[in-house]
């Protein structure tokens, strides 16, 4: 796997931790079969553009940064890590 997909891979893995969710919950919760988030966080399968539209159809915030690892605020695009940061900001 490219050094690039291999960085994809885990920003995406970041943003289903960041929903609490497991592998297989978080792949239907995004229209994807059960396994394929299990399969691409164990390296049997390349992150496709297919699954990474699914995911940022649920999770639009955070497209930009799955595909680059930058965030681009003023568009409303963030990561996981941002997000959190702000939700924990606002709540002291």
């Amino acid at each position: 796997m490219s050094k690039k997909l291999e960085e994809i891979k885990k920003r995406l893995k970041e943003v289903r931790e960041s929903t609490g969710m497991s592998q297989i919950d978080f792949a239907i919760h995004c229209g994807l079969k059960g396994q394929v988030i299990t399969n691409l966080e164990n390296g049997r399968q390349y992150p496709k553009f297919e699954l990474i539209e699914k995911i940022a159809e649920k999770y639009p915030e955070y497209e930009d940064w799955i595909l680059t690892g930058k965030e681009f605020p003023e568009a409303g695009q963030i990561s996981p890590m941002t997000k959190d940061t702000a939700e924990k900001l606002k709540t002291s």
